[in-house]
């Protein structure tokens, strides 16, 4: 049940990302907004609800006005969401609606990271993390200017301090406002010792650590006070700045894996046969060239090539007797019979119509006749089962070509010189055997013809036919 509800997630997201509208996808950034804002709610009531603990951590008034204005970000949010549900179609103002929400987010967290104070965590992820999921939700230039105003503010706010400016925060601590003006207070200027900070970091202080900083019972009460201050605004950072950390790489891990998937999906469509599922022209085009001349195989003992070209006999006839329909589980159940008839090393392909390619690295010329007299015999035994309990057979021809031993050997030898001194990319690589291989499969096509020509369903050699100088001699010889 929950890997069905982890699939049915991806699905929506999926449906969200590539088909919804633009105003489904702004929909979608509001609600993420709505539960930020909401969780910020939840905070500050949970604050108020603990007020005698906490009040000598943050600055009341302050406190009111963060609470007043994410009050109304709940429910200017909540508004924006039921405004945004109502639409069947797109509106005509979307750009100024896409404004409207990310100006106020953005004035949002202008304010939140004013009356907080300025926290590395919480405004990277906001600075970063924000930004590029609404950049995929919603138009990007309004993004962007979000970007750039929130950058440009955490900037000024960074910089300001060192200029002796403190912008107002509902951040404090017991007794004092700031960090620095706490150890200058209680230990005079300059920075706090190690044996300061082994007081803070320590539950229990030894007799011996107080005594040696000559430090006070009460003294220590304020050190416990201010380092619970400490912790509390650590905790504080951490749960604005988390929930949306979580969210934005929990999408982003969805949309990877999708785009992944997406990714094997194009390659597989690439590389495959749409009707049949066996492999295409251009993938075994570029399979061949990758076995026959890749350098793994150069010093192999077997080094024979050899392509079968088959084509089902009188195949127009069995469209205009039987349909199209017909026709094309004849040739799926014909490319089934071939992958499983082939060894794993040999690739089969749909060459086009209803031809079919296949190749045989480091097979010799004999053994790929064998092979197609078995694959003739397989295909003339099958039967073609219809409704109401017809049936009928089909027949293929076969052509053979092999390129021997010492031919292979060369080419490779030639090949690899070729790659060193001129260090040629993969495509370039390709392109140069790419004459190559088709002269190869126009040799087995000329003995297909051949077959065809003496009555079909046959198997013909085109290494014989070159011998018997019944086609022209072949050039293999890398472009």
């Amino acid at each position: 049940m929950s890997m069905s509800f982890y699939r049915q997630s991806y699905k929506r997201l999926t449906q969200i990302i590539f088909e919804w509208q633009d105003i489904d996808r702004l929909s979608l950034l509001c609600s993420f907004i709505l539960l930020e804002v909401t969780l910020q709610w939840a905070w500050c009531l949970m604050v108020w609800l603990n007020h005698n603990q906490l009040n000598n951590y943050y600055n009341g008034s302050q406190f009111e006005l963060l609470w007043l204005w994410v009050t109304v970000a709940v429910l200017f949010y909540s508004w924006l969401l039921i405004r945004f549900n109502q639409y069947a179609t797109l509106p005509k103002n979307l750009f100024g609606w896409q404004t409207l929400l990310a100006t106020v987010y953005t004035l949002h967290m202008f304010i939140t990271t004013a009356m907080l104070g300025y926290n590395e965590l919480m405004a990277g992820v906001t600075l970063v993390g924000s930004a590029m999921l609404a950049m995929i939700l919603i138009d990007r230039k309004i993004v962007w200017l979000s970007f750039i105003s929130y950058f440009c503010f955490i900037l000024i706010v960074s910089i300001l301090p060192f200029y002796g400016v403190h912008l107002p925060s509902m951040r404090q601590y017991p007794g004092v406002s700031t960090y620095h003006e706490y150890y200058s207070q209680l230990f005079g200027q300059g920075s706090p010792s190690n044996l300061v900070n082994q007081v803070l970091l320590s539950t229990k202080p030894s007799t011996e650590l107080l005594d040696s900083l000559s430090i006070t019972a009460k003294e220590v009460a304020q050190i416990k006070a201010f380092k619970s201050s400490q912790l509390f605004w650590f905790a504080t950072y951490f749960y604005f700045a988390m929930p949306k950390a979580i969210v934005i790489v929990s999408v982003f891990r969805a949309m990877l894996s999708i785009i992944e998937r997406n990714k094997l999906n194009i390659q597989y469509n690439a590389d495959h046969d749409a009707l049949t599922g066996i492999k295409n022209r251009r993938c075994v085009l570029d399979w061949i060239h990758q076995t026959l001349l890749k350098e793994a195989n150069v010093n192999s003992d077997n080094q024979h090539y050899s392509v079968i070209l088959l084509d089902l006999d009188s195949f127009k006839a069995v469209n205009d007797t039987y349909g199209h329909q017909v026709g094309d589980q004849v040739l799926k159940e014909v490319a089934q019979l071939l992958e499983k008839a082939m060894e794993r090393q040999h690739v089969v392909s749909r060459y086009g119509g209803e031809e079919f390619l296949l190749a045989l690295p480091q097979t010799s010329h004999e053994t790929a006749l064998l092979i197609a007299e078995a694959l003739k015999k397989e295909i003339e035994a099958m039967v073609i089962h219809l409704e109401a309990d017809e049936s009928f057979q089909v027949t293929a021809s076969f052509g053979v070509a092999t390129l021997p031993h010492h031919e292979v050997k060369r080419l490779q030898a030639t090949y690899l010189q070729i790659i060193s001194a001129d260090k040629i990319k993969a495509l370039r690589s390709y392109q140069m055997s790419e004459k190559l291989i088709r002269s190869l499969i126009d040799l087995a096509d000329s003995a297909l013809y051949q077959a065809k020509h003496n009555g079909r369903n046959q198997v013909v050699s085109a290494n014989l036919l070159v011998i018997r100088n019944q086609v022209p001699v072949p050039s293999f010889e890398l472009v």
